[in-house]
């Protein structure tokens, strides 16, 4: 029984702050009031006759009950419902005993309706409080009319209280608004301190998520600037690696590459080194701005191990110094005084060091080890490029020192050919192909000698002589010749028959060297049937007169002669 007493005067778990607090208070009222009510019975039962007891028994019954029903409402969670119904009970409760005990002229209506209305005020609202103002103030207007006017009913109860009772019910009354005004108020207290409570932890939260918001501004600004940077070296790299794929000459290449660095690493000067022939000196090859000009003309070199230059070269590893002038190894250069942070990158290709690129910044603490590694990656790129690019022009030099020697031979090769075959040539007029005899016109003459075509007008004849070109050196010359009546060369047909030229004259060196081909196979295979001649005895006799044979007959050679022995021996 206890447990479920206390059951009924426990709040439940679903119930907020506010609600508790209208709970808190409407149950500290009901129990007052029927405390009130008990006491007020009590006394009226000692002082008034039995009649008005047993109303009053039967008013303690009601009140206890209503007591418990409204308990159990709060502890279901709803306080409002409750309020509505205590309000409600105890305003009609109220109401219906000033009417029907004599009308207004028992005071205590007015301060039983003004505990109703604070009490409202706290637990259901200030609109409702309002509403129950506005209605009893009706109410107790009906009243007054009525008992004005002799319009009001018999009194059903008597109230012939004693002073005393008088007293204690008024202080009973005085004593329960009291109460009520100080629970109300200690609630707004309450939820004042709870809003100014909310209002520092939302000042604090506020302050709170401003510093998480900076800090994350400051992260986001980072991180953007992180991103920037990381586009920027990949840009670096990109533009390194295409450079790199399509600079064949070295110092075109070298000069991009300084350069290129020195800009998207917003660097204050860049400089790239080689190694001499001796391997002794890393000499400065390109160089950025005016120091870069100076020190060129100058020839700047470093020694191998001297510096950080000549260090990174000598141990073939970066280095890097994010205070520039208290690193121990770099070598100080007056034409650079703003340097105040330095790395030297090694240039390394197929596990050899070719040289190192000097990279410096005005800014101390620049170079971070991820900055150094993205510079070493495009440095290495730089070095296989270079490599690159020197293996091809020694390939371009060997190519055209065979192309040299190839035109030498073909040269040779047309001289001996044109000389067996003087006055050669051809000509085409009327659809009819002849031998070209008699000299050379003068316009051939002369495009063979200049190695251009050449246009003359002569008698009304338009004449175009294009020389026949094999690796620069003229075999032959065409002359084409049209009338005046059919119009001159235009340059379309110049372009064209230029080209015809261009590949006869290919075609007539792909013809010779078939014929010499031809001719290196038969000497080939004569000589091959001239050693199997040879080798079908073991005899010397039968060998000597067996190849003097074959050497007649497969040269056609009448004479042929053979003598054997020692020189001491010939008379």
């Amino acid at each position: 029984m206890l447990d479920k007493i206390k059951t009924l005067f426990a709040f439940p778990d679903a119930l907020d702050e506010q609600q508790k607090r209208a709970a808190y208070l409407l149950r500290v009222l009901l129990v007052l009031t029927n405390l009130f009510t008990l006491l007020a019975a009590v006394i009226s039962g000692l002082t008034s006759d039995p009649e008005i007891s047993m109303e009053t028994r039967v008013f303690l019954v009601t009140a206890v009950a209503l007591l418990f029903m409204l308990l159990w409402l709060i502890q279901s969670g709803r306080v409002k419902t409750a309020g509505y119904i205590f309000v409600a009970s105890y305003w009609l409760l109220i109401t219906g005993m000033t009417f029907y005990s004599g009308g207004l002229s028992n005071g205590l209506y007015f301060i039983f309706i003004l505990t109703l209305v604070v009490f409202a005020g706290g637990v259901l609202g200030g609109w409702q409080a309002l509403g129950l103002a506005v209605v009893s103030i009706l109410v107790s207007l009906a009243m007054l009319i009525l008992g004005m006017f002799a319009l009001m009913p018999i009194p059903m109860m008597r109230m012939n209280l004693s002073p005393f009772v008088r007293w204690l019910s008024y202080a009973g009354a005085f004593l329960l608004t009291g109460f009520t005004i100080y629970l109300v108020r200690r609630g707004q207290a309450a939820i004042i301190q709870e809003m100014q409570y909310n209002e520092v932890s939302l000042a604090t939260s506020n302050r709170e998520l401003e510093s998480a918001r900076q800090l994350l501004e400051t992260r986001v600004d980072a991180r953007t600037r992180e991103l920037d940077r990381r586009s920027r070296y990949m840009e670096a790299a990109a533009n390194i690696a295409y450079a790199s794929s399509e600079i064949l000459d070295v110092e075109q290449l070298m000069r991009e590459v300084v350069d290129l660095i020195r800009e998207q690493f917003e660097l204050y000067y860049v400089g790239l080194f080689t190694l001499d022939d001796s391997e002794t000196w890393a000499v400065l090859r390109s160089g950025t701005g005016h120091a870069g000009k100076a020190m060129l003309s100058r020839h700047h070199r470093i020694k191998v191990g001297e510096g950080m230059i000549g260090w990174c070269i000598a141990n073939g590893q970066s280095r890097f110094a994010q205070r520039a002038e208290v690193d121990a190894v770099r070598l100080v250069n007056p034409e650079l005084p703003e340097t105040r942070a330095e790395a030297a990158l090694p240039l390394r290709s197929r596990g050899h060091v070719l040289g190192a690129i000097s990279a410096q910044s005005t800014r101390a603490d620049f170079f971070d080890p991820e900055t150094v590694t993205v510079l070493q990656t495009m440095a290495d790129l730089v070095a296989v490029a270079l490599d690159n690019a020197q293996l091809y022009q020694q390939s371009q030099a060997s190519l055209e020192t065979a192309r040299r020697a190839y035109g030498d031979i073909s040269r040779e090769a047309w001289n001996k050919l044109l000389q067996t075959r003087e006055g050669w040539g051809y000509q085409y007029t009327d659809y009819a192909l002849t031998e070209a005899r008699g000299k050379w016109r003068a316009e051939m003459k002369q495009a063979a000698t200049a190695n251009q075509q050449v246009l003359v007008k002569d008698d009304g004849v338009y004449s175009l002589a294009i020389p026949i070109a094999v690796r620069d050196q003229v075999i032959g010359v065409i002359n084409f010749r049209r009338m005046e009546s059919e119009g001159d060369w235009t340059a379309e047909d110049i372009e064209l028959l230029e080209s015809l030229a261009g590949q006869l004259g290919q075609v007539l060196e792909n013809a010779r060297l078939l014929v010499d081909t031809r001719l290196a196979a038969n000497r080939e295979a004569m000589v091959a049937e001239l050693t199997a001649h040879m080798r079908e005895t073991l005899d010397v006799d039968s060998v000597l007169r067996t190849a003097i044979r074959e050497m007649s007959e497969m040269l056609n050679i009448p004479k042929v002669e053979v003598r054997m022995g020692e020189l001491a021996d010939v008379d």
